[in-house]
C-alpha cells in the first residue's frame, strides 16, 4: 500500500515512519514523504496507486490541511484522507470534513500515543475499509 504523509516537520515524520515500523505496519506500507503543500500536490498526481492520507493541517505557508484535503479529495476519490493537527478547534474539525477528511486526529502526544492512534488506525481500515488490504 502507498501512503502519502504530507507533513512539514521532519521529526514528526520521522515519528511517524519509526511508529509504522515498530508497529509491524512498514512493512506493508510504503510512505511517501511531502515536506510541503506544493510537494503534497506533486506526488498526489504522481502516485496513482496512493491508498490513505496522513496530513498536517498547519503548513505554515498560507494553505492548510483542508485546503489540501478538497484537492486531495477531488483527485483520489476513494482514497482514505486522516488530518493530523494540534488544534481541537470545532470550526476546523468541520471544515476538514467539509472537505472530504475521513478522520481528525490530534497529533501525538508522545511515542506511545503515535502508536496506540496508528495501530487502531490501521487495524480498522485495514478490517472495514476496501482501501486497504493487508
Amino acid at each position: 500500500m502507498k501512503l502519502l504523509l504530507l507533513e512539514d516537520i521532519k521529526s514528526h515524520a520521522s515519528l511517524f515512519e519509526y511508529a509504522l515500523e515498530d508497529l509491524g505496519w512498514i512493512s506493508d506500507i510504503e510512505v511517501i514523504w511531502a515536506r510541503n503543500y506544493e510537494e503534497g500536490e506533486e506526488k498526489l498526481n504522481e502516485h496513482e496507486e496512493i491508498e490513505m492520507m496522513f496530513v498536517d493541517y498547519n503548513l505554515g505557508i498560507g494553505k492548510t490541511g483542508g485546503d489540501f484535503c478538497k484537492i486531495a479529495r477531488e483527485n483520489k476519490p476513494n482514497t482514505v484522507i486522516i488530518i493530523l493537527s494540534s488544534t481541537d478547534d470545532p470550526e476546523i474539525i468541520q471544515e476538514t470534513y467539509n472537505n472530504g477528511a475521513n478522520a481528525f486526529i490530534p497529533k501525538f502526544e508522545d511515542f506511545d500515543d503515535a502508536l496506540d492512534k496508528l495501530n487502531l488506525i490501521f487495524n480498522y481500515y485495514s478490517k472495514f475499509n476496501k482501501a486497504i488490504i493487508s
